[in-house]
């Protein structure tokens, strides 16, 4: 489905105007809000027409998110039975189902949508304090909006979901080659460590060595930007930039 193209048809010019009962009513779908059990949110549909329901006990911002996901199942993958559960539902979870995956990028699109997105992120820089003046024009939760403008590859960022055991899911920007993959393990002396334990937030990005990110022969030559804020209990995001150009290279420097 071409999003800009839906846009362009219903008028929506602004984040203000992304109405998702609107955009699911010209779908042929309808929304409803009701007490779920087995799942967040479902989609059953008969031709050209259906029915998202979604979870009444969910937070908004989450059953935004899970709306739009629903959308995305209907314009991918209409006819097939599909009941989503907190955990396929990603807004930056890692999953492996390929269909949830497709309706999970299909919702950032949606909700944060390319044409508008490069009028609202044109910042030199990624900051959490970016990530929050988009994430409130667009009404999407920061988790969500951080992983849609990382993933946009204008910044040069990795975007990892911690807890106590290390990171749950990471997001890259596409202009970072693939052998810089972050180490599980939390560095005791990275700002995740001091968010995940204490609480304690990142007041602005502090460089660090990227040794502390990954796992690499030759990271310790180099030194990122990391930048951690906590979204629950010993629930943490960090955005970690790369600021040395050398390590955009295609160039594989091996493993240790």
């Amino acid at each position: 489905m071409d999003i800009n193209r839906l846009y362009r048809r219903l008028g929506i010019e602004e984040p203000a105007d992304i109405d998702l009962e609107v955009i699911a009513h010209y779908l042929g779908l309808s929304i409803k809000t009701e007490r779920l059990c087995a799942c967040e949110a479902r989609i059953i549909g008969l031709g050209d027409r259906g029915i998202i329901t979604v979870s009444k006990n969910a937070h908004p911002l989450r059953r935004r998110f899970s709306i739009a996901h629903e959308i995305g199942h209907w314009a991918y993958h209409r006819g097939k039975a599909l009941m989503c559960r907190a955990v396929d539902i990603g807004e930056g979870r890692e999953i492996s189902r390929h269909r949830e995956q497709v309706a999970d990028a299909f919702a950032g699109r949606l909700l944060l949508p390319d044409f508008m997105l490069k009028e609202y992120s044109n910042f030199p820089k990624l900051t959490f304090k970016q990530i929050e003046k988009v994430s409130t024009e667009f009404n999407v939760s920061r988790p969500a909006t951080a992983r849609r403008l990382v993933e946009s590859g204008d910044f040069p960022c990795f975007l990892l979901a911690y807890g106590r055991n290390g990171w749950k899911w990471f997001a890259r920007s596409p202009m970072i080659p693939d052998h810089w993959f972050p180490q599980r393990e939390i560095d005791p002396q990275s700002g995740v460590f001091d968010a995940v334990f204490a609480g304690k937030e990142s007041s602005y990005p502090s460089k660090i060595g990227a040794d502390a990110f990954f796992d690499r022969r030759g990271a310790e030559r180099f030194e990122v930007l990391e930048e951690s804020v906590c979204v629950g209990p010993g629930d943490v995001l960090t955005l970690v930039t790369i600021i040395d150009r050398k390590m955009l290279e295609e160039v594989e420097v091996g493993r240790r």
